[in-house]
C-alpha cells in the first residue's frame, strides 16, 4: 500500500498505517474470495483458459501483490473518504475497527460481479504480461466507475516490455 492523501482532508494518518499494516491479509482474503467465487463458473466453457491459468498460479504459491495494489488502495481511499464523510455516504464505521468488515464487504461486491472476478483473476494470474496488466487496468476502470472517479491514464512504453509508468 502506498501511504498519502489521495483527496482534501484525508489526513488520518493512523488509519493509513492501520490500512498499510493490514494490507497483505487484506490481499490474501481477497485473493481467496476470487477463488471461492470462481468456484461457481470453473466448468463453464468460457472460464476454461482463465481456470487453468488461476490454477497454475494457486500451485506456484506466489503472486506479486503489486498487480493489485492501486485497487486495494482505492478501496483504502474510498473508507477514508467515508470516514470523513459520513453524511454524504449514509454510512457509520467506527474507525479502524470497520476497515477490515468494509475491505471484504467491498472486494465481495466486486467479486459477485462474473466480469469483475474474471479481472481480478487475470490481474494475478497473468501478473506482469500484457493480458495481466490490461486487466489491473480495466479492473482498476470498473472500479474507479463504481466509485463515481475518472478512469485511469496508464502510459506503456512502446516497445511493449510490460514496464508501467
Amino acid at each position: 500500500m502506498i501511504i498519502g492523501a489521495c483527496f482534501e482532508g484525508d489526513d488520518d494518518e493512523e488509519l493509513m498505517l492501520y490500512q498499510h499494516d493490514c494490507y497483505y491479509d487484506s490481499l490474501r482474503r481477497w485473493i481467496r474470495l476470487a477463488g471461492e467465487h470462481h468456484c461457481k463458473y470453473r466448468r463453464l466453457p468460457e472460464w476454461e483458459d482463465i481456470s487453468r491459468q488461476w490454477d497454475k498460479f494457486r500451485e506456484s504459491g506466489y503472486h506479486d501483490h503489486r498487480c493489485i495494489q492501486a485497487h486495494h488502495d482505492l478501496i483504502a481511499e474510498r473508507f477514508r473518504m467515508i470516514q470523513k464523510n459520513p453524511d454524504r455516504f449514509f454510512w457509520i464505521i467506527l474507525g479502524k475497527n470497520g476497515w477490515c468488515d468494509f475491505f471484504i464487504s467491498e472486494t465481495a461486491k466486486f467479486m459477485n460481479n462474473p466480469k469483475t472476478l474474471r479481472l481480478l483473476m487475470s490481474a494475478v494470474a497473468y501478473a506482469n504480461t500484457k493480458a495481466g496488466y490490461d486487466a489491473e487496468d480495466a479492473l482498476l476502470d470498473k472500479m474507479r466507475e463504481t466509485y463515481g472517479m475518472e478512469k485511469l491514464n496508464r502510459v506503456v512504453a512502446e516497445d511493449e516490455v510490460g514496464i508501467k509508468s
